[in-house]
């Protein structure tokens, strides 16, 4: 069964194009969410889902307070009680 959700946390220092290559090779895979999490300052959670005749990767939300989406399925994750692994 292929995945439905593909994630990538980045931190202080992340090589930024690595995301454009990595979030490609989900498309072509078909991986039809993509989530993006940064901890550069607190939790910032990038949702993204496929669109299947570009085949890009199109936000949906940007989460700070806590992770609420209704679709692959029904999600509400608080952050506030979530820190970043210290580096």
């Amino acid at each position: 069964m292929p995945p439905t959700r593909a994630t990538t946390t980045r931190g202080k220092g992340a090589v930024r194009w690595l995301a454009g290559r990595t979030t490609h090779r989900y498309a072509e895979a078909d991986i039809p969410y993509f989530w993006r999490i940064e901890t550069e300052a607190g939790i910032v959670v990038h949702a993204h889902k496929l669109d299947p005749m570009k085949r890009i990767y199109v936000e949906q939300a940007r989460m700070a307070d806590g992770i609420l989406l209704p679709e692959p399925w029904e999600i509400d994750i608080p952050l506030d009680r979530i820190t970043p692994r210290s580096r």
